[in-house]
């Protein structure tokens, strides 16, 4: 059974819709794909990187496309969300660390938050590089999905799309954003005492934003498998 819980309200394309039929599949599609551009809209100021193409030209191989989706895409999109949840994790540690520090019961100066964000600077910073990259990954990988699930409901073909989708759920349940809406929360309410938590707040958005985008996106093609 999909993992894709469709929330009610007037926009919702999900809504008297029910799940594995036409319907409700072409409209996964749709909201897959628009939230893959809305993960480009977000790299759209990061360095390096390259513009959006099509999903495939016309002579590329559906067994190359398939092998790419599996062997690069899929397995780098894995790599690098296990990075940014490896970050998440520590830049919480580092966070809780410091903040046990602080004597309990008391309110932390504006002085005692500044020493504690330096000193979770070093986890911060490769939080704030982790979140470039899944986004990135992802971008690669539903590039060719378009192609790679249409060839799924072919005969002989159900055991390749129930890898994929294996993997994809792997990804989304990884990806567990419970964490980073506790740091974000901690983060914004120490942000009234001290400007020193901007940076630490405006990654945590950004990985927030990239690991939300993902996952919603992921289990949209999700219903099409």
């Amino acid at each position: 059974m999909s993992r894709w819980t469709a929330a009610s309200g007037p926009n919702n394309p999900f809504e008297d819709l029910v799940v594995d039929t036409p319907g409700f599949k072409k409209a996964a599609r749709a909201v897959a794909e628009a939230l893959t551009d809305r993960i480009i809209d977000l790299e759209q100021n990061v360095p390096g990187t390259e513009p959006r193409g099509p999903a495939g030209n016309d002579d590329d191989g559906l067994v190359k496309i398939v092998d790419g989706l599996q062997d690069e895409h899929l397995t780098d999109l894995v790599a690098q969300a296990n990075r940014l949840t490896a970050a998440m994790n520590d830049f919480g540690t580092a966070l809780a660390r410091q903040m046990n520090r602080i004597p309990s019961g008391s309110t932390p100066t504006a002085k005692a938050l500044v020493l504690v964000f330096r000193n979770c600077e070093g986890p911060r910073a490769e939080l704030d590089a982790a979140a470039d990259e899944p986004g990135r990954a992802w971008r690669r990988t539903s590039d060719d999905l378009p192609k790679a699930v249409s060839s799924f409901h072919e005969p002989g073909r159900k055991d390749l799309a129930d890898q994929v989708k294996q993997e994809l759920v792997g990804i989304t349940t990884g990806l567990d954003t419970g964490s980073l809406d506790e740091m974000q929360a901690v983060v914004g309410r120490m942000g009234l005492l001290s400007a020193s938590l901007g940076p630490a707040g405006r990654t945590l958005s950004k990985a927030l934003s990239v690991v939300t985008s993902i996952r919603t996106s992921a289990d949209a093609w999700v219903c099409q498998l």
